[in-house]
């Protein structure tokens, strides 16, 4: 082989590992894995009647949080009120009836304890798990939700009510609407909300009539930034 043929075959396979190696350079890098938000491990408070600890923090932010919904209209964000520790659970102070509205936790576990309007105590006595959002971005929610429906038919279904708080503008906007039966386990799945840092995802039991009452279970709680 002459000079000039060896110099043409090594410029060609120069060119060709140069070509290769940029197709790797090209190469996406892999997608992170997403954050994954679970309930905390211990949701208790630290100083009777106050709401230390409410919400519980994680790394570093709010991130949970246990309401009183008073006046009782879910649709209002400043209707949004953080209850009390008493020992026990997460309870309302005022206006309250027959102990609802409050809250059981456990480890990764809330109940909620919900009642609707009664004789002589006519506005529902709501109560909400609020997931505060601590960065922007698309979250999607999943969670297994159980109810017993301890006072009223526990044939007649209820709410389960997904709202978005927009911190920001003040406002309340529906993501989606489930139907509980007591003893009916519900998964929720491939909820999709996009939320600014700050605003809240709000899950809200809602009776359809008067005297009725309930205890909301919610387990395996999960909610992914996309």
């Amino acid at each position: 082989m002459n000079m000039m043929k060896l110099a043409t075959v090594v410029s060609v396979a120069a060119v060709g590992l140069c070509g290769t190696l940029r197709a790797e350079d090209a190469k996406a890098p892999a997608a992170a894995p997403a954050k994954v938000y679970t309930l905390p491990d211990d949701f208790e408070g630290t100083a009777m009647d106050k709401t230390d600890g409410n919400p519980a923090m994680v790394d570093g932010k709010a991130m949970w949080r246990i309401d009183q919904i008073w006046p009782a209209d879910p649709m209002g964000a400043k209707n949004y009120i953080p209850m009390p520790w008493d020992g026990k659970g997460w309870n309302a102070k005022e206006n309250t009836f027959g102990g609802q509205p409050g809250a059981g936790v456990g480890e990764q576990k809330v109940s909620l304890g919900v009642r609707a309007g009664w004789q002589g105590s006519p506005e529902s006595k709501l109560a909400a798990l609020v997931f505060i959002a601590p960065a922007a971005g698309k979250y999607t929610v999943a969670a297994k939700v159980n109810s017993d429906l301890w006072a009223g038919d526990k044939a007649t279904p209820f709410d389960l009510r997904l709202l978005k708080i927009d911190k920001k503008a003040g406002t309340v906007s529906k993501v989606k609407k489930v139907e509980l039966v007591s003893g009916k386990a519900r998964d929720l799945a491939d909820i999709v909300v996009e939320l600014a840092e700050g605003d809240e995802i709000a899950f809200v039991p809602i009776f359809p009539a008067m005297h009725m009452a309930a205890s909301v279970f919610f387990t395996d709680v999960k909610i992914a930034k996309q």
